[in-house]
């Protein structure tokens, strides 16, 4: 390792412990608001409940609380969302409706009884505990901290052994933070990056040098949403909530939830540059979108999204298109997803097509379980290529506007002694070609062989088309305790390709382990040696990371 990649790896370490120290001083700096005063459950919807209890109140978010019913726990929630006299709040255990108009009152407060004696001075005593089914219950930990996510420093290495001699080494830090009630409002800061560098023996080409920083900001969002109705907005580089087929925005996104029910947004921005790196103001987006859902968590749940969104370079058109989006659900049973993209063409898009409106994509896929050891699932996708801004001089010749349909099935049994069978079916058209392209694949479960309770596993995939053939199979044997995993795994694989008449394989052995080092400590460790005409060489992968 040259004394350049060690500074950086240095560089990097030193960061990744000055994050972790700050989390962890603000972790037990941070303490839980406590209040003896009881509330009452305002309204429940699909995926929360509301009490009239805030954070001038005593109520902070992370806190658990215990809804009452003639003095006795019949269900216990935590706080997700908090305002000054509301909180948003999800159900851990016990009842999941029917608790509108009961009391709730914090877990960790036993309200006192105050007498009066003789003399007329308060005495005040504990009332008796409530003992409850719920207390019998394993309940998850309380949480007290605002912070979430996981931070994680990598190193990856490769060493060539191949006449090419490419060797790589990568250092790589990760971090995806979600800092919530922030100023104890409903803000939340959301952070999702990646920092990476590259260290190669040589240059590949012109285009990749022998060493580079690669800097990734997928998310930095700061959030308002009240959990409940009212107006909220994300802003900084978003996804467009409940409108994700946009992609990524450097902007702002308000919407106004008029209900349970019912969510209206808009958003407007700047697309990111190649791959979220950097920023850049050269294509504009606008869109809006209305978003419906009903439904519970223990019964049929409908959801809808119609949305249109735009992307300008300047004044000329990049694209302009409507996304409607449907989903309906009966949770354990069965589901259904769909999801259109209908492009709308003018300007010089439509020159190009010829049409004012064309299916750029099509997907429904669904899955439905009739019996409990027996999982059924179908898609149909229909893609085609659209254009845009970045392509517009691009020889029609070069562009390929041709629809691509694909139909795929599967099958997964779960059968007795921990058994579980699983195959998939796929076929793939496209137009001007008369023949269709399709895989299959199988693979075999089985957990807790032998008194060492090992689990192993059989996978094999075949695939067709018109340029190639290929099959791959691996094997792989484990074992998991408490807090260590290991996992070792041999697979191949073989290409026949028929325009050049040859065959390609390459074999490899892999070693998989994870290591939890406390609570929130964790450390994995992966090797593999690779042999064959496109592996041949080792790899390494390291990560150490701090969940909160």
């Amino acid at each position: 390792m040259t004394i350049k990649i060690q500074k950086e790896i240095g560089i990097i370490r030193i960061i990744l412990f000055l994050i972790l120290a700050a989390i962890m001083l603000w972790r037990s700096g941070l303490r839980a608001q406590t209040s003896a005063d009881r509330f009452v459950v305002k309204y429940e919807s699909s995926e929360h409940i509301y009490i009239d209890g805030g954070s001038e109140d005593g109520v902070a978010v992370g806190d658990t609380l215990q809804i009452l019913k003639a003095d006795s726990a019949v269900a216990e929630i935590v706080a997700v969302f908090v305002s000054d006299h509301s909180s948003s709040c999800k159900i851990i255990s016990g009842l999941e409706s029917g608790l509108r108009g009961l009391s709730a009152r914090q877990k960790h407060i036993k309200p006192v009884i105050v007498e009066i004696s003789e003399k007329e001075q308060e005495v005040r005593r504990p009332e008796p505990e409530i003992k409850t089914d719920l207390q019998t219950e394993k309940k998850p930990p309380e949480k007290s901290s605002f912070i979430r996510g996981r931070a994680a420093l990598q190193l990856y290495t490769y060493n060539d052994r191949g006449p090419a001699d490419l060797d790589v080494v990568q250092p790589t830090l990760r971090a995806n933070l979600e800092i919530q009630n922030l100023g104890n409002q409903n803000l939340t800061l959301k952070i999702r990056t990646r920092t990476r560098y590259t260290d190669r023996t040589r240059s590949y080409n012109s285009n990749v040098s022998d060493s580079e920083w690669r800097n990734r900001i997928y998310e930095t969002s700061l959030n308002y949403d009240n959990g409940g109705r009212g107006i909220g907005f994300r802003l900084g580089r978003i996804i467009a909530g409940s409108f994700s087929g946009a992609g990524y925005v450097d902007g702002l996104m308000g919407f106004n939830r008029f209900s349970e029910t019912l969510e209206v947004g808009i958003f407007a921005g700047t697309q990111p540059a190649w791959q979220y790196a950097d920023f850049q103001a050269s294509l504009q987006k606008y869109g809006a979108y209305i978003n419906f859902k009903k439904g519970h968590r223990r019964g049929i749940r409908y959801e809808s999204t119609a949305a249109l969104a735009a992307e300008y370079h300047s004044s000329t058109v990049s694209r302009e298109f409507v996304h409607l989006r449907n989903r309906i659900s009966q949770n354990g049973k069965w589901n259904i997803y769909q999801s259109l993209d209908l492009d709308i063409n003018r300007d010089w898009r439509k020159e190009r097509t010829g049409k004012s409106v064309i299916v750029s994509n099509l997907l429904i896929s669904g899955s439905v379980n009739p019996c409990s050891w027996l999982r059924v699932t179908a898609s149909y996708d229909n893609r085609k290529r659209y254009w845009t801004y970045e392509i517009q001089s691009l020889d029609e010749r070069l562009f390929d506007d041709r629809y691509r349909r694909g139909v795929k099935t599967g099958l997964t049994f779960s059968l007795p002694h921990n058994y579980m069978i699983s195959t998939d079916l796929g076929f793939r058209g496209i137009d001007g070609e008369d023949e269709s392209r399709y895989s299959w694949s199988a693979s075999l479960r089985k957990s807790d062989f032998t008194a060492l309770r090992l689990s192993y596993g059989l996978n094999y995939t075949f695939f067709s088309d018109i340029y190639s053939e290929g099959r791959r199979f691996s094997a792989n044997l484990g074992r998991y305790f408490r807090s260590f995993s290991i996992n070792l795994e041999y697979g191949f694989y073989k290409y026949d390709y028929n325009t050049y008449i040859t065959q390609r394989s390459s074999d490899w052995i892999r070693i998989e382990s994870f290591f939890r080092i406390s609570r929130s400590f964790y450390l994995s460790a992966n090797g593999q040696r690779g042999f064959g005409d496109d592996l041949n060489g080792d790899l390494f992968l390291t990560e150490f990371g701090y969940r909160f």
